[in-house]
């Protein structure tokens, strides 16, 4: 008997009825923070579905019903709130978006698949926050219903496929994939479509779905290199599984890399065209800085972080689950646990390591929770089948209702900016000035205020059909192409100079001669500094420094600066090699 038959121990109806409250609240405009109303409700009433006398109307819905309910309810919600537009684009989908409106082969950073989902949901929805988002909306509803596919043919279980799609979609690293684009998104979606097909081909002999393995391998590394991953855990799972070897002996098993390698050649081409950039980029990420040595700071954060994107609980049973059945079964293990830990355990182990000696970004390991997650709560089932004492069963019923409700609370508290303006708020108020990469309001706040003031800046220019925007910061150029009246082309400066690396407009380049006697307006980051002599030398005539200030509470949150800048010589900025990798350096103010 799992936690959930014990039905009648917990006020299910009362969740219900608060769920249904919260999905009322939401369509009608109110707070976004019911979600953990209405997510509790789903689950109280499925919950109920097995603690109920036989005669009740919720008894007679099926797990897989309150599957789709749950999954109309999550897509529901994420499209009002994205349509509500709590939170303005952020300033990686910003940048994504530019992208779009100059379709390429692959980008420096990236590889080409969010241009172009974002240029087909813009099609249809025009270019808005919901025609960017719209893309990571569908495709966690999408990626759920692999989800619910997968663990019913792997376990046969309706309820154990409804446990996993609802703990999925409630870790903060996939919730927050699923209303925030980046590329994250569609390399969740094509990973699992390619775990699916390998448990048809590795478990149910279905030789043909390697084709279908190769294709979503293609689609996943065109939309992110981490999609390389699933190289590295297939061949552990072959490894570990000599049962399994016989795919070794098909010749669709070779054939599926054809297909992902000839699916990536546009990329190819395109680092062939320049010079191999984004291979370089990638590698600077790869790299061990300053040789290799032991960095405890960023080891222990990687551990924390990666804890609180997925939930403290959820990770601790990933963990404890793991060794109990490594424990007790070793190598020997049923196939079923050990393609899931293959799946997901070498991604979070060889970040682990790299973490040992840099940094970590806390989205990397997010391949590895999809089939770890499933693992874990499958197995949590089968821990309570087990016949353990009945405290034993009473404290880990309470630990798994903890780790339903703190992640739920969680959602709610970030959906109504309630956490974000509290943490930056606490540190400004103490006169802490929060750097970017920890700020949590950082990717969303003040940018719309830069468009517009930039544009309307550009308004007061004597001749602004004849007037372009250039900045030293791809955000900076990003954020006023979004928000800027018009949503008019910005170009990015980047000169040789030691330190730091390029960026997409460093790519596309400055402006040229084309724009001869053209004016600007030159804008960056920060209080203002005297204009780059390398800028003010290619114009007739420079005035300003101007501010442009931001303001959260009352509080100045961000300053940026923009200089006048009239008659462009046309020759800015000549000596830039775009493809030296290791001679860029973005200046920004």
């Amino acid at each position: 008997m799992t936690p959930l038959d014990r039905g009648r121990t917990f006020p299910w109806p009362w969740v219900a009825a608060l769920g249904a409250l919260g999905l009322c609240m939401a369509l009608s405009g109110g707070m976004t923070m019911v979600l953990p109303l209405i997510m509790l409700g789903a689950l109280g009433m499925a919950a109920m579905g097995t603690g109920a006398p036989e005669d009740t109307w919720w008894r007679r819905i099926t797990w897989n019903q309150w599957t789709a309910i749950l999954l109309a309810v999550l897509f529901l919600y994420r499209l009002v709130f994205v349509i509500r537009g709590v939170y303005l684009p952020a300033l990686e989908e910003m940048q994504y978006w530019d992208w779009s409106r100059r379709l390429d082969l692959s980008y420096y950073s990236k590889p080409p698949m969010i241009a172009y989902l974002i240029r087909a949901s813009c099609t249809i929805f025009g270019d808005t926050p919901l025609g960017i988002r719209f893309v990571a909306v569908l495709l966690a509803l999408l990626g759920s219903i692999v989800t619910w596919a997968l663990v019913l043919r792997m376990f046969g279980s309706p309820r154990t496929a409804f446990l996993c799609v609802l703990m999925i979609n409630i870790m903060p690293l996939f919730w927050l994939g699923g209303i925030i684009l980046t590329t994250d998104t569609p390399l969740m979606f094509f990973w699992g479509i390619a775990i699916f097909a390998l448990w048809l081909a590795l478990f149910e002999g279905k030789h043909n779905a390697w084709w279908l393995f190769g294709a979503a391998f293609g689609f996943g590394m065109l939309s992110k290199y981490a999609m390389a991953y699933i190289l590295l855990c297939l061949v552990v799972f072959l490894l570990l599984s000599r049962e399994h070897r016989f795919a070794l002996k098909k010749p669709q098993f070779y054939l599926s890399f054809v297909l992902g390698i000839l699916m990536l050649t546009p990329v190819i081409i395109w680092n062939i065209n320049h010079d191999w950039v984004t291979a370089k980029h990638v590698a600077a990420d790869a790299a061990v800085p300053e040789g290799f040595k032991l960095n405890p700071g960023s080891f222990f954060e990687y551990i924390g972080v990666q804890a609180l994107l997925t939930n403290p609980i959820v990770h601790f049973f990933m963990f404890f689950f793991a060794w109990r059945l490594f424990r007790r079964d070793g190598l020997a293990m049923d196939g079923r646990w050990k393609f899931l830990l293959a799946m997901g355990v070498p991604v979070y182990s060889v970040l682990l390591l790299k973490s040992a000696q840099d940094t970590v970004q806390g989205n990397w390991a997010a391949p590895a929770y999809l089939t770890w997650t499933i693992f874990a709560v499958a197995y949590f089932e089968r821990f309570c089948q087990e016949g353990h004492g009945e405290k034993i069963l009473r404290r880990l019923r309470a630990t798994a209702i903890v780790g339903i409700i703190l992640p739920l609370l969680g959602i709610g508290l970030l959906m109504e900016r309630i956490f974000f303006n509290t943490f930056h708020a606490a540190a400004t108020s103490v006169g802490i000035s929060l750097p970017a990469n920890i700020d949590p309001a950082y990717q969303f706040t003040g940018w719309r205020v830069l468009g517009r003031q930039t544009t309307d800046a550009l308004a007061t220019m004597p001749n602004p059909e004849r007037t372009f925007i250039v900045s030293w910061s791809y955000q900076v150029c990003a954020a006023v192409a979004f928000h800027g009246e018009g949503q008019p082309r910005t170009y990015g400066i980047t000169f040789p100079q030691r330190g730091q690396r390029m960026h997409q407009y460093t790519i596309w380049g400055g402006a040229d001669e084309t724009k001869k006697g053209w004016d600007a307006i030159s804008v960056n980051r920060g209080g203002g500094r005297a204009l780059d002599p390398r800028v003010a030398d290619q114009f007739e005539r420079v005035e300003g420094p101007f501010r442009i200030e931001v303001y959260e509470k009352g509080k100045l949150y961000r300053r940026f600066t923009y200089y006048k800048c009239y008659n462009f010589s046309g020759e800015f900025p000549k000596a830039l090699d775009p493809t030296d990798l290791e001679s860029m350096q973005e200046i920004t103010f």
